[in-house]
């Protein structure tokens, strides 16, 4: 090689030697969206069982924002094969990925899962949360919630640029605070301090939209049309009264009864047994009816999504 030849090496525009004028090379990243679905050890009832995977299917059906790839992530404490298994079939249609996540950790590293090359476009969160806590596990063990604190566990960078956490679990958008969880009229919005709370550090830190509710979240008509709960109930008793209590029962081809060992048959769950919805949880055939919405407590707040941004504003 000559001395001039050799003085040419590293004068490309790519160089990153003494080259000031060369060029950053931009790498394209593809895009993710992640359902989290939660427990509803807390509750136990036929007529609740389900309500989170039932909103995960409805999000699913109406569609979501193109991407390269999706992801049903449930925790599976408290569900049975036959509940999860509902998520097979939707899986296989619109291509999901399916895990089970059993504890922070590995909900952490989902969150955290490749994201030098793959960023989380929309974050679905379905399940229970107080001030400043989503709980995926609520009344269950291992704890599995995001908090302010647990963040710093969580790259800031797993989010695309245009990306959203889109939760749906209880007063994510007030402050942690023992007076405000206790409390149960505002005078407005603003007592709810949501500049401080979770759903604004989570905008803040991940630097990306999040919407929220101020209020409890209402989950009741995702499952079902309540105002046929009397005739539900008088069905499936009559079916359990006929064929036993091991049968999955079709009630007017809107619904199933899926038989479920231990739910709602406490000495406390006399009502349940009386109904004849003990042993059993509801699942609407076609998946969620409809997306949740925000609940009527704390009295005093106002109802619908709030959007929380990167830059400290709400609205």
């Amino acid at each position: 090689m000559s001395e001039n030849q050799w003085k040419n090496i590293g004068k490309s525009i790519l160089s990153s030697t003494s080259n000031k004028t060369r060029k950053e090379i931009s790498i394209p990243t593809e895009k993710e969206n992640i359902i989290v679905i939660g427990t509803d050890i807390h509750d136990e009832s036929f007529w609740t069982q389900m309500m989170f995977i039932a909103a995960a299917t409805y999000r699913i059906k109406s569609g979501m924002r193109a991407a390269d790839n999706n992801v049903i992530a449930i925790v599976p404490y408290g569900y049975t094969n036959l509940e999860i298994g509902v998520l097979e079939t939707y899986k296989k249609e619109f291509k999901f990925e399916l895990v089970t996540i059993k504890n922070s950790a590995q909900l952490i590293s989902l969150l955290n899962r490749n994201r030098d090359r793959v960023k989380i476009q929309d974050l679905y969160l379905y399940t229970h949360g107080t001030p400043g806590e989503i709980n995926f596990n609520m009344g269950g063990s291992p704890k599995i919630t995001i908090t302010k604190h647990s963040l710093a566990n969580i790259s800031e960078k797993s989010f695309s640029v245009n990306g959203i956490i889109h939760s749906f679990a209880c007063r994510t958008g007030m402050k942690l605070s023992i007076a405000l969880l206790n409390k149960s009229k505002f005078n407005n919005d603003a007592e709810a301090k949501p500049d401080e709370s979770l759903a604004m550090q989570m905008a803040k830190y991940f630097h990306v939209q999040v919407n929220a509710f101020l209020t409890r979240t209402f989950y009741r008509h995702v499952l079902r049309d309540y105002q046929l709960d009397s005739k539900i109930e008088q069905e499936l008793k009559s079916l359990r009264k006929k064929n036993g209590d091991n049968s999955v029962y079709n009630l007017f081809n809107e619904y199933e009864a899926l038989p479920h060992k231990g739910i709602s048959d406490g000495i406390t769950n006399f009502g349940a047994r009386k109904a004849g919805t003990d042993n059993y949880v509801l699942w609407p055939i076609h998946g969620g009816r409809c997306r949740p919405s925000s609940a009527s407590t704390p009295k005093g707040l106002s109802k619908g999504v709030k959007i929380f941004t990167p830059d400290g504003t709400w609205s």
